[in-house]
């Protein structure tokens, strides 16, 4: 193209990404000036997005089939790469997630959500695996060089969330060029996104008035903007939203924009076929970064592990057993060994009397929070807003043992 080669490649560039066709992209400029110009604009993302080559005009037939077979070579080549690359993304799911017949549904609906553009929606349990689906779909999908961006709603108030996500300073936010919390930055994350993923975690804890400014902020962007610079959202819930659209709790437009994809990570519980299995790999993961023989379950630790309920899933999991590695001396894992850090019973969240004082009200929170989470301090106390050390001091009162040893996760009989 002789009038303004730079955008018409731009333009095509940005059709294959929009339609995801996986097409190659062959320039050919008919004179050298134009081809040495080219050169030089050429951008590292038109080579990502389907840009073969930029060449002079063939003159004969031969030249112009050397051309197209390095297209087709180029396009078998990333076949094969994508192709390698989502079975990795799957070995590391089954790996750190499951690989039970529920869970495998679940990667087939995945691998269909991370060749698109589309938003996606991912319920389940507090535990169970979200975030690292949500870094998935993104690593594996046409965005991946694009940035990754996460805000927990959940982390902060109200206030700072809309500042986070519309305008100034974000303070919780997470992006793949920075790991650490982009506070001194001033670029809205919706911005800071664009061409990439953000990733909101816990929308469920959104206000009602945000929700319904995240609508209209996606909807202008569906409309002004080209599809593939908007950010694709990938939102998690703990609760299903659906019953919370019922209850007016959940704008129902955002709802039916966020789940153009809707994914529900099963609970451990239901799956106990994946206890064992998960169990191996974080014992080998722990030895492997402790540098310490690996350790291996007794028989009866394992019908517990598989007996349990793991009201924290597989992040419950996890920690149990860091924690027994940790203590453990001997080569083997025992049920006494384990014992101390199961929640052997779940205390019920009764319902608040009239009458009750307010220290009475706030023990049933702090516990039923704590429950929640399945023991974990530093997540109860964010979720309430309190410091640790507070936390601490609350549940000693409550008949805790001391932060860090066995039995600290559940009431001292």
């Amino acid at each position: 193209p002789e009038a303004d080669p730079f955008v018409e490649i731009q333009r095509t560039l940005e059709e294959i990404v929009r339609e995801g066709t996986r097409s190659q992209v062959l320039v050919f400029a008919s004179r050298s000036a134009t081809l040495v110009r080219l050169s030089r604009i050429a951008r590292d993302e038109w080579f990502h997005a389907g840009l073969a080559g930029i060449f002079e005009r063939p003159r004969a037939a031969a030249t112009l089939a050397s051309h197209l077979r390095l297209a087709q070579e180029r396009i078998e080549l990333l076949r094969r790469e994508r192709q390698t690359h989502r079975l990795r993304q799957r070995l590391a799911l089954e790996t750190r997630l499951g690989a039970s017949e529920p869970m495998a549904k679940l990667y087939e609906q995945v691998e269909v959500a991370t060749a698109t553009n589309e938003h996606v929606l991912i319920e389940g349990e507090a535990g169970t695996g979200k975030r690292l689906i949500a870094r998935v779909l993104h690593e594996a999908g046409p965005r991946s060089a694009g940035p990754f961006v996460r805000v927990d709603c959940r982390a902060a108030t109200s206030r700072r969330l809309q500042s986070e996500l519309f305008g100034a300073r974000p303070s919780n936010a997470v992006s793949a060029g920075n790991p650490h919390d982009a506070s001194d930055q001033e670029t809205p994350c919706l911005v800071l996104a664009q061409g990439g993923t953000l990733v909101l975690t816990n929308i469920d804890a959104l206000s009602l008035a945000l929700q319904r400014r995240l609508r209209r902020h996606l909807q202008a962007f569906a409309r002004l903007t080209r599809r593939h610079a908007a950010p694709r959202i990938v939102a998690t819930s703990r609760s299903p939203l659906n019953q919370r659209v019922v209850r007016g709790q959940f704008d129902r437009d955002l709802h039916r924009l966020l789940s153009q994809h809707q994914l529900t990570v099963p609970p451990l519980r239901d799956r106990p076929d994946d206890i064992l299995i998960l169990c191996g790999h974080y014992l080998r993961e722990w030895s492997f970064r402790e540098g310490r023989p690996p350790k291996q379950l007794a028989l009866e630790a394992r019908q517990a592990l598989r007996e349990y309920s793991w009201p924290g899933n597989v992040r419950e999991l996890r920690e149990v057993l860091e924690n027994v590695c940790a203590l453990e001396r001997g080569p083997v894992i025992t049920v006494a060994a384990l014992q101390p850090w199961l929640a052997e019973t779940r205390p019920e969240v009764e319902s608040l009397e009239s009458g009750m004082s307010l220290k009475e009200m706030e023990r049933r929170l702090i516990e039923s929070t704590f429950w929640r989470f399945g023991g974990n301090r530093e997540r109860t106390a964010r979720c309430l807003h309190i410091g640790v050390r507070t936390l601490s001091g609350k549940l000693r009162a409550y008949g805790y043992p001391p932060r860090g040893g066995p039995g600290s996760n559940r009431k001292v009989a």
